[in-house]
C-alpha cells in the first residue's frame, strides 16, 4: 500500500511493527496532542522548565532541569509537584485523536516518562486491557496477554517515584537497577521508537545512560519521529545512533501528522498481519487469501466457556451458506496480545457473530471494536439472559438460543437471515460463482480458491457434507462415467495446487486457473445431476 508518510518509514521498521517488535518510548511532546481547556497551552519539557523559571526570583533561565532543581531547593518538593500538576493541567487534559490512533496499534509494551494519565485514559476509553508498572515490584507480574504500560518516571499518583530534578536523574539507574536491566533487555530484541522527544530532553540522556550501562552497542536500532526537523536536529540524534524519521509538514500540525502517521502504520499491520498468523481452521486460512471485498470470513465472538457449544450450533449453518467461521482459539500469531489478535481478525472478517451471554467485558470490547469498523454484526444470546440486554442492542439483528434445549427455531431463523443477506446466497447459485468474476479481474489465485469454495458448497447441499474435509468428501464420491471419473481425479490433483496457494503463497497463471475452474464446474454439474453418488 502507499501513503503520505509510509515512504518515510524504513521497511525494516514496518516489519517490526507487523511482528510486534516495536516498543514506543513516549515523551512530553506527545502530550501536546491532548485536548486542553480553552485558552490553555500544553507545555513540553522545555516549556515546562521556562514556566517554572518565572516563579524563581532573580533567576536567568538556562535549561529545564536546572530550573526545576532550583525551584525544589528554594520552595520544597511538595510545592514543585503541586506547581507541575497545575501547569500541566493534569486533571483537565483529555486524550486527543492521536492518542487513540496510537493505542490502536496494540503494543505489548509502552514506555513513557510522562507524568500525566493520557495513555491510561485512552486505553481505558478503548477498553484495552493493560497493567501499569511504576516500580520494580510490579515487573514479575505476568501480563503477557495485555499491554504493559511502564511509567519510568512515575506520575502524580506516585509522587515518590517522579523523576524531576538533577538529583533524581543522577541516582535513577542506581535506584532502579532491576527496572533498568529489564528495559535494557527489551532493547536487545525490540526496536525503540521515540515519540514526543527533542534532543534537549533530559529523558534522552537517562535512556541512553540505561542502555549504555547495560548493553553498550548490543541494542537494536532506535528511531525517533520528528516533524520538519532541521539538519542540526537530525545530526544530534544520529550522533547517538538514533535514526530520524523526519515527516514533512508544519510543526503546528504535529497532532494531525502523527495521527495520519499512526493510521498508515495500522493499515500496514491490518494488511500484513494475517500472513503471520497460523490457523488451525483450514477454511479460515483459505478465506484470508481472498481479496477483502470477496472473503466470507465470519469472526465468532463468544465467552470461551461457550465456544465448543456454539461451534456445534453455528458452524454447520455457516458452512452451508458458504461462510467460513473463525474464533480466537483457532489462531496463533506473534506476540499473542489478545487485543491485537482480535482486532486483526475483526478487521479481516466480512461479518461477525457476537454472543452477549454472561455480560463478558472482553466481548463488550470486541462488540465496540466491531461496530466502530461498520461490520455486519449478528448478535446472539442465551434466551434465559436476553431480558438483561441493553435496549439499544435489542434493536439489532438478535437471535436467541437455548443452551440446554432444542434450537431448531434458532437455526432456521439464522439460516433464513443468511440466505436473505448477501453473505449467504443459498437460493442464488449463480451469485455464488465468485470465481468467474475474480478470473475476469485477473485474480487467478483467488479465483481458484473461490472455485473450490463453490465445490464445497455444492457437496454440502447435495450430500450434507459439513464437518468433514474436502478430501474426505471427494473420497466418498463414486461414478461409472469415465469423464466424471477423470474430472474427479483431476480435482483431487488440483486440490494440491489450491493448498499451495493457501499455505505456500504459490501463484497460478491464467491458463492453469482456467483449467481448474473448468474441471470443477464439470464436476459440480455432474454432482447436481445425480451422475455422481456417495459410496
Amino acid at each position: 500500500m502507499s501513503g503520505k508518510y509510509l515512504k518515510y518509514i524504513p521497511k525494516t521498521l514496518q516489519e517490526d511493527f507487523i511482528d510486534n517488535r516495536v516498543i514506543p518510548f513516549v515523551g512530553a511532546g506527545f502530550s501536546k496532542n491532548a485536548i486542553a481547556p480553552e485558552g490553555a497551552s500544553i507545555l513540553d519539557w522545555e516549556g515546562l522548565g521556562k514556566k517554572v523559571a518565572t516563579y524563581i526570583p532573580n533567576y536567568t533561565y538556562t535549561n529545564a532541569i536546572d530550573a526545576l532543581s532550583l525551584f525544589e531547593s528554594e520552595f520544597s518538593r511538595t510545592k514543585l509537584i503541586e506547581l507541575l500538576a497545575r501547569e500541566l493541567y493534569v486533571n483537565d487534559l483529555k486524550p486527543g485523536k492521536t492518542h487513540r490512533t496510537f493505542c490502536d496499534l496494540y503494543f505489548d509494551t509502552i514506555c513513557t516518562t510522562n507524568f500525566d494519565f493520557l495513555i491510561e485514559q485512552t486505553l481505558n476509553e478503548k477498553h484495552i486491557p493493560f497493567s501499569m508498572v511504576v516500580s520494580e515490584e510490579r515487573l514479575p507480574i505476568s501480563t503477557h496477554e495485555r499491554t504493559k504500560l511502564i511509567k519510568l518516571h512515575g506520575d502524580f499518583n506516585h509522587p515518590e517515584r517522579m523523576v524531576i530534578t538533577e538529583y533524581d536523574y543522577d541516582i535513577y539507574v542506581d535506584k532502579n537497577k532491576i527496572l533498568s536491566t529489564y528495559i535494557s533487555n527489551l532493547f536487545i530484541t525490540k526496536t525503540l521508537l521515540l515519540i514526543g522527544y527533542s534532543f534537549d530532553d533530559s529523558d534522552i540522556r537517562t535512556l541512553w545512560q540505561i542502555i549504555g550501562s547495560r548493553l553498550g552497542k548490543l541494542s537494536t536500532p532506535a528511531y525517533v519521529v520528528l516533524v520538519d526537523a532541521s539538519p542540526i536536529e537530525i545530526a544530534r540524534f544520529e550522533r547517538r545512533n538514533i535514526k530520524v524519521i523526519n515527516l514533512p509538514g508544519d510543526k503546528a500540525d504535529y497532532p494531525d501528522i502523527l495521527d495520519e502517521f499512526f493510521s498508515e502504520i495500522k493499515q500496514v499491520i491490518d494488511e500484513k498481519l494475517p500472513e503471520q498468523m497460523v490457523f488451525t481452521n483450514e477454511k479460515a486460512s483459505e478465506e484470508l487469501k481472498m481479496p477483502e471485498t470477496d472473503n466470507r470470513l465470519c469472526y465468532i465472538s463468544a465467552p470461551y466457556q461457550r465456544l465448543s457449544f456454539l461451534k456445534d450450533l453455528l458452524y454447520p449453518v455457516l458452512y452451508n451458506n458458504g461462510i467460513s467461521p473463525i474464533s480466537l482459539d483457532e489462531t496463533i500469531m506473534p506476540g499473542e496480545i489478545i487485543t491485537r489478535k482480535t482486532d486483526a481478525l475483526i478487521s479481516k472478517a466480512s461479518m461477525t457473530i457476537v454472543d452477549l451471554s454472561g455480560n463478558n467485558a472482553n466481548i463488550t470490547w470486541e462488540l465496540g471494536n466491531i461496530m466502530s469498523k461498520n461490520k455486519l454484526s449478528i448478535l446472539i444470546v442465551d434466551e434465559d439472559q436476553s431480558d438483561s440486554l441493553p435496549f439499544d442492542l435489542q434493536s439489532l439483528h438478535l437471535f436467541k438460543y437455548n443452551l440446554y434445549g432444542d434450537n431448531k427455531h434458532f437455526v432456521d431463523t439464522l439460516n433464513d437471515f443468511l440466505q436473505a443477506h448477501n453473505n449467504g446466497k443459498k437460493n442464488e447459485p449463480e451469485a455464488e460463482k465468485d470465481y468467474l468474476r475474480l478470473f475476469d479481474k485477473g485474480e487467478y489465485n483467488a479465483a481458484v480458491i473461490a472455485a473450490f469454495r463453490f465445490l464445497e458448497i455444492t457437496l454440502s447441499r447435495k450430500y450434507d457434507f459439513v464437518r468433514i474435509s474436502l478430501m474426505e468428501s471427494l473420497n466418498l464420491l463414486n461414478t461409472n462415467n469415465a469423464e466424471d471419473e477423470e474430472a474427479l481425479y483431476k480435482v483431487k490433483k488440483y486440490r494440491k495446487i489450491r493448498n499451495n496457494i493457501v499455505h505456500n503463497n504459490v501463484n497460478v497463471g491464467k491458463r492453469e486457473a482456467k483449467d481448474i475452474i473448468s474441471c470443477i464446474e464439470k464436476l459440480c454439474a455432474s454432482i447436481n445431476s445425480g451422475n455422481i453418488i456417495i459410496l
